[in-house]
């Protein structure tokens, strides 16, 4: 089920070149959209004689470097060094190998959430965060004010990355 979600949330964020994403949201994205232009591509050129998966190829174009922007800043690389995948063969590769390294700490100040107190405490499911969560009270960004689920590990809508602080 991760790869609609993490698929629901690169296109979601479609233009979205701010923030982070992780190598979990890009490679859930990238790796079915490349297997569904395969088998598109194969299917369109057997039966019409016409290769369509160029056309998905153009309406992905901006998700897809949009997400993959989003995961050069996880390790804080400039977005620019997408251009490096214009360089025949060795570009993509490059981009590949960057898009595999391990998040680093952000240079930005890192994003906690707020919690309004009041009401009966409950006990979150998510073992990262050990504070305990307020029943009927929404988490919020502190960076942005979008609510967030328990869950999360970074905002939907900025791209932090949440903490308990």
């Amino acid at each position: 089920m991760k790869v609609f979600y993490y698929t629901y949330l690169a296109l979601k964020r479609w233009r979205d070149f701010r923030g982070v994403a992780s190598r979990q949201e890009l490679w859930f994205f990238l790796g079915p959209l490349f297997m569904f232009e395969l088998v598109l591509s194969y299917a369109s050129q057997r039966t019409i004689g016409i290769d369509l998966s160029f056309y998905t190829s153009l309406v992905f174009l901006i998700p897809t470097l949009a997400v993959g922007a989003r995961r050069l800043h996880d390790i804080n690389r400039s977005a620019w060094l997408l251009l490096i995948g214009l360089i025949p063969w060795v570009g993509p590769i490059a981009l590949i190998v960057l898009w595999c390294l391990p998040s680093q700490t952000p240079n930005a100040p890192i994003v906690s959430f707020n919690i309004n107190l009041g009401g009966t405490a409950q006990e979150t499911g998510n073992p990262e965060i050990s504070t305990d969560i307020i029943n009927n009270e929404q988490l919020l960004c502190n960076n942005c004010g979008a609510s967030l689920a328990v869950n999360d590990q970074f905002c939907p809508k900025c791209g932090r990355e949440i903490t308990t602080e």
